[in-house]
């Protein structure tokens, strides 16, 4: 044990004085009511680069997670936002789903932590036309 001598100045001028032992391995009890802060979140999925980006297809879905630091005990409610709504729709559990060419950023937050996010780029492209299949092809036939 050791022991301990604290001394206080009043307002008034008068000392106090007090001496009181503290274990040389005190016992701390964690409190039952405190939130763990998330301090970081990243997007996961199917095809994403380290660089955070990801190239879909116009009509094509991909289903994205949130890793969350530190991993919570319980569901996080998150937010899943698009740039642009008209190129690429998200559900609330990150689905995506591509609808027109374009690039698109994807942010995710938890609902409680709106200051912690993670995005990714996502470029969407129109799907290709195997060749002899399309329009283009009939077009230039016809010319000839």
């Amino acid at each position: 044990m050791k022991k301990i001598l604290s001394i206080f100045v009043l307002a008034l001028g008068l000392v106090s004085c007090d001496e009181f032992e503290v274990s040389d391995n005190p016992v701390v009890t964690p409190q039952e009511d405190v939130d763990v802060v998330i301090t970081d979140i990243e997007i996961t999925g199917s095809g994403i680069t380290a660089e955070g980006t990801v190239t879909l297809t116009v009509g094509t879905k991909l289903e994205l997670a949130a890793e969350i630091t530190p991993k919570p005990e319980e569901a996080i409610a998150l937010v899943w936002k698009t740039s642009d709504e008209k190129l690429l729709s998200i559900s609330e559990d990150g689905q995506l789903e591509a609808k027109q060419a374009g690039t698109v950023k994807v942010t995710v937050s938890p609902a409680d932590y709106p200051n912690v996010s993670a995005s990714i780029t996502v470029t969407i492209v129109d799907a290709e036309v195997p060749v002899g299949e399309g329009k283009a092809d009939q077009s230039i036939a016809e010319s000839r």
